[in-house]
């Protein structure tokens, strides 16, 4: 398979089996034409023995603990698909969560994001349930990186993620892609189950770090965000 249609990247950080929970909500997409990419960075719980067990073949890297933005970006530094796409190894996708994004991206030749609507739980999905929405996700227009799916122009233009943001930077990355002036479409479909509790990368952080991280980080979203709608880019 020379071009996949899709490319998924995974990054990982002691996810445990939630990993193949993720892995197994890929397979289930129904979509033949895709490449799963996981990078691992600096897990302590061997996740390639794991991977081992997959429901699909899954290419891994490896690469010393940086945070999610240079796992994003080694990921992507291997990809070959025409479309790109990002799952956390906590996080599932609802069944034909690729295929919505992708009719609705290839519907227009000019759409080069789609992204659409999140359910937040803890322990099964059965008991999803909507989280309060945040003031980063606000700004975001409560976009989550997971549910959405880019043409790979995109991604290049926008030179993948912020490697010095070890949160928000899914935040930043939306943000400098409406400023760039993205034509991007927003669905009414779920196409991300977010995990919230003892799984999540971020609930992984200690809570100081996070929110040291989030207020560092604010003057430089909020910066993005004011620029991008005195040009018009973001309403």
């Amino acid at each position: 398979m020379a071009h996949p249609l899709v490319s998924v990247v995974v990054p990982i950080f002691d996810a445990g089996d939630l990993l193949l929970e993720a892995i197994a909500s890929i397979a289930r997409q129904g979509i033949d034409d895709i490449e799963v990419i996981a990078v691992d960075d600096g897990s302590q719980d061997d996740p390639a023995t794991r991977l081992s067990r997959a429901a699909l073949p899954v290419v891994l890297l490896h690469q010393a603990n940086k945070g999610p933005s240079a796992a994003r970006n080694r990921g992507l530094s291997v990809a070959r698909g025409r479309f790109v796409t990002f799952l956390d190894a906590d996080d599932i996708w609802p069944r034909h969560s690729l295929a919505i994004l992708l009719a609705a991206i290839e519907a227009d030749p000019a759409c080069e994001a789609a992204h659409g609507q999140v359910r937040r739980f803890r322990d099964t999905v059965e008991g999803e349930t909507d989280g309060p929405a945040t003031l980063l996700g606000k700004v975001a227009g409560g976009f989550n990186l997971g549910s959405a799916l880019f043409r790979r122009e995109l991604v290049a233009r926008l030179g993948g993620f912020d490697e010095t943001m070890r949160t928000a930077e899914d935040v930043d990355f939306w943000v400098r892609a409406r400023a760039a002036g993205a034509v991007r479409t927003t669905l009414p479909d779920v196409t991300l189950y977010y995990r919230r509790g003892h799984g999540s990368l971020m609930d992984k952080m200690e809570p100081p770090v996070r929110t040291a991280d989030h207020l560092r980080r604010w003057p430089v979203i909020l910066a993005r965000t004011l620029r991008a709608r005195r040009a018009g880019a973001v309403p």
